[in-house]
């Protein structure tokens, strides 16, 4: 149990390599400011039966359609699949950095910005995709920083919390265990996260100092 340096790996290098270009497509996506479109589709609870989400906390996914119709995205999505999947199609087509990177990396399930804004936590919680009872062995999630915040922190349980910072790379199982993170500053967090079959992994990950 502990946070390992992706920041290695050859998919990830790929991404902090053209960060600023990623970051541009992001920007200009037109409901980048849409602060509800999650919130309103992803109301799951933590296993203590607490929202997963407190504050103001936004996410723009980019998936392939593959993915979105794995059994775990249709509970998801429910019968709003269709619709989504248009909506994911036309939110690649205005990011081919972002494409490229899906097409080329297979074992990538989603990757997905992830923006927690001052005052906003995630609650304690296992997840895949959000789903908070629902653990999942070979899922790893790997975060890339794009704006660390002033005052935000990624935890696991029964570790020291992470503080982000510029260039901080990391991964971690997702589907196994319990974590959280908080913005106690007063500036926005964003990562861009990918969801990665585990399987595909070196055996060979370190430890990242915190």
């Amino acid at each position: 149990m502990s946070y390992l340096d992706v920041s290695k790996l050859e998919m990830v290098q790929e991404i902090t390599q053209s960060l600023e270009q990623y970051k541009a497509e992001f920007l200009n996506l037109p409901d980048f400011k849409n602060t509800t479109m999650f919130v309103k589709k992803f109301q799951t609870v933590t296993p203590q039966g607490l929202p997963v989400y407190l504050g103001k906390v936004n996410t723009y996914m980019l998936q392939i359609d593959e993915n979105l119709l794995d059994a775990r995205e249709q509970v998801m999505f429910g019968k709003d699949r269709e619709a989504n999947l248009e909506r994911q199609r036309q939110r690649r087509e205005l990011c081919p950095l972002h494409k490229n990177f899906l097409k080329n990396n297979p074992t990538v399930r989603q990757m997905f910005y992830n923006v927690l804004h001052p005052g906003a936590k995630i609650n304690p919680h296992f997840g895949v995709n959000g789903l908070a009872v629902n653990k999942v062995p070979d899922h790893f999630r790997i975060h890339i920083t794009i704006e660390p915040g002033d005052d935000s922190y990624f935890f696991i349980e029964n570790l020291y919390p992470l503080k982000y910072r510029e260039n901080l790379c990391f991964g971690f199982e997702d589907g196994l265990l319990n974590h959280w993170a908080e913005n106690r500053g007063t500036q926005i967090r964003n990562v861009l996260i990918l969801d990665v079959d585990k399987s595909v992994l070196p055996k060979n990950l370190t430890m990242l100092e915190v």
